[in-house]
């Protein structure tokens, strides 16, 4: 539940009632007409079928449940994976809507909000019209509501940054840029969430009727990721979008710790190691810093650690609170997060379809800045860690915790 935010009622009970006339929202008295009132989810707030749903646990998995699951296939096994699916994401999505029904009115009136709001109730009810998967007829429909969802959701991450600062921007209260980023937070993670499992299902599907298998990967999950190809893949793919006389990146480490295989979703860990290297790289040249970037790799059993460390002169501390903020953050954006998104390799990779170039359709995303703040999110999703200790004038050192394992399950942010 986000936090901070409640809905209190004054006059009459509502349980099991249509009568939203008396809500209060954070002490904000709704007075304003019913059907002002419906256009929040008055015709949903208390409907039965998202009720229905409510009243169970999202259930996250863990990389090594995908990968043990999606093993030595059969077709029972794909429509029991299907059977999951569909109503684990009618689950999360009744969750998440009931999460934004009960944000204060001054902001889920803003109609950016709401159009996110109506998208979520679409999805819900496409998902929770499929009948119950039987057959593998059953699993394609499963598979072909979730590219409606997916169409639905198109262009929804940068459009709900981009309006959730300008709300914040021209009316808000003092505490509404927090209850904001949990809410840009939440629904990004909601978005990942999402993908995983409906990608997981697509991937196993396909292989299933016939089609290639990758090498090493049981559906979307690679099984043989090591630390030092992804640092390396991810440094290529970040040279392409920096200058030429971008500084030197050296690895180290012993060698178990940079090539034991573990395994992961190959995108998930290029996605913030490119964004971290990108940072260090900018903030260098930025200083005119050619002193080369030191990447060392360690760990334990249980956690692979990479740290990070460069002489780009740091991070201004005004800036520090709000690194991992998405509503907050641009208000010294020259300094912190990385590399404008239009055009961005990482980006692109794990979200090209977020990028338009219908500039009326999607907002212009070059001021948004978000590389930290998704990376954080990428990292956290498994149950890593993301920190930074920074020097200003100096440098900074970062350091990037994962589950060697997979044994974590997905932090749904629920």
């Amino acid at each position: 539940m986000l936090k901070g935010i409640k809905v209190s009622v004054s006059g009459k009970q509502l349980k099991g009632k249509r009568d939203f006339r008396h809500i209060k929202s954070n002490s904000f008295h709704v007075n304003s007409k019913l059907n002002d009132i419906n256009r929040l989810g008055g015709n949903h707030f208390y409907e039965e079928r998202i009720q229905r749903y409510l009243d169970r646990k999202p259930t996250p998995v863990t990389l090594s449940q995908l990968v043990k699951f999606g093993s030595n296939l059969t077709l029972q096994k794909i429509l029991t994976a299907g059977r999951y699916v569909g109503q684990e994401l009618t689950t999360r999505f009744a969750h998440r809507s009931r999460q934004m029904q009960l944000l204060p009115y001054r902001l889920m009136g803003q109609p950016a909000l709401l159009k996110r709001y109506e998208q979520h109730i679409e999805s819900f009810y496409l998902l929770d019209s499929l009948p119950k998967i039987r057959t593998m007829d059953g699993n394609l429909q499963l598979l072909d509501i979730c590219r409606q969802v997916s169409q639905i959701d198109h262009g929804s991450m940068t459009e709900t940054v981009s309006n959730a600062r300008q709300i914040t921007e021209y009316r808000h209260k003092a505490e509404d840029p927090m209850i904001l980023d949990t809410l840009v937070r939440t629904l990004i993670t909601s978005r990942l969430s999402r993908h995983v499992l409906a990608d997981q299902q697509r991937s196993l599907t396909e292989y299933w009727r016939g089609g290639k298998n990758r090498p090493n990967h049981v559906g979307t999950v690679r099984l043989n990721c090591t630390m030092h190809e992804a640092l390396l893949e991810a440094e290529a793919i970040a040279r392409t979008y920096l200058p030429d006389n971008a500084p030197l990146v050296e690895i180290e480490g012993s060698e178990d710790d940079l090539h034991y295989p573990f395994p992961y979703i190959w995108t998930h860990l290029i996605f913030p190691l490119g964004h971290l290297l990108i940072n260090s790289m900018e903030g260098c040249l930025r200083n005119n810093v050619s002193a080369p970037i030191k990447v060392t790799v360690g760990g334990t059993d249980d956690i692979i650690t990479v740290r990070i460390s460069d002489n780009g002169g740091g991070i201004d501390p005004r800036t520090e609170q709000n690194l991992w903020n998405f509503v907050s953050n641009q208000i010294h954006s020259d300094k912190i997060g990385n590399a404008n998104l239009s055009g961005n390799p990482f980006y692109n990779l794990v979200y090209g379809d977020e990028i338009s170039n219908d500039k009326t359709s999607v907002p212009t995303t070059s001021h948004l800045r978000l590389g930290l703040p998704l990376s954080k999110i990428y990292v956290d999703y498994w149950g890593g860690s993301l920190e930074i200790c920074s020097i200003e004038g100096f440098g900074c050192d970062v350091s990037m915790k994962i589950s060697r394992t997979g044994g974590i399950g997905e932090n749904l942010l629920l």
